[in-house]
C-alpha cells in the first residue's frame, strides 16, 4: 500500500477532475511549485497508483439519452462465470459492469447501458462458458 499525504490526495483529487491539466495548471491548483509537482506526479505514476488516462464521451451528445440498468443472473455460477465478466462488459451497449457482492442485492451482474430510445429487446452474446 501507497502512504499518500495530504498533497499527494490533491493532486489526486484535481487529476480525476481534469486529467488534461498541464503540470504548471496543476501545481498552481494544489499550491506548490511546477518541478516538486511534476516529481509527485511520476512517483504516482510509477507506483501505479495512476494507472492510465482516459477521455470520457458525453452520451447525450452522442444521442445516447436512455440509461437502461439491467441486473443479469447467470444461470450457473462456476469459478468461470463468476469471474469472467468480458463478454457482457464488452456488449456494445455496455457503460459499466460489475459483480454484485452486496447481501440482499437481486442479479449475480449489475450493468448501466446507454441507449438513443429504450430498446424493445436487446441480444446478448451467449457464450457457452461464459453465461
Amino acid at each position: 500500500m501507497i502512504d499518500l499525504d495530504k498533497l499527494d490526495i490533491k493532486i489526486l483529487t484535481e487529476l480525476q477532475r481534469d486529467a488534461s491539466l498541464t503540470n504548471v495548471e496543476l501545481a498552481a491548483r494544489v499550491n506548490l511549485s511546477p518541478s516538486p509537482c511534476l516529481a509527485r506526479v511520476r512517483m504516482l505514476k510509477q507506483s501505479g497508483l495512476i494507472s492510465k488516462h482516459v477521455t470520457l464521451l458525453d452520451p447525450r451528445r452522442l444521442g445516447l439519452n436512455v440509461n437502461v440498468f439491467i441486473q443479469i443472473t447467470l444461470e450457473k455460477q462456476t469459478r468461470a462465470t463468476g469471474l469472467d465478466m468480458r463478454p457482457v462488459a464488452a456488449h456494445r451497449a455496455a457503460l459499466t459492469c460489475h459483480r454484485r457482492i452486496l447481501v440482499g442485492l437481486r442479479g449475480d451482474i449489475g450493468m448501466r447501458t446507454a441507449h438513443h430510445a429504450l430498446p424493445p429487446t436487446v441480444e446478448w452474446p451467449r457464450p457457452e462458458a461464459s453465461i
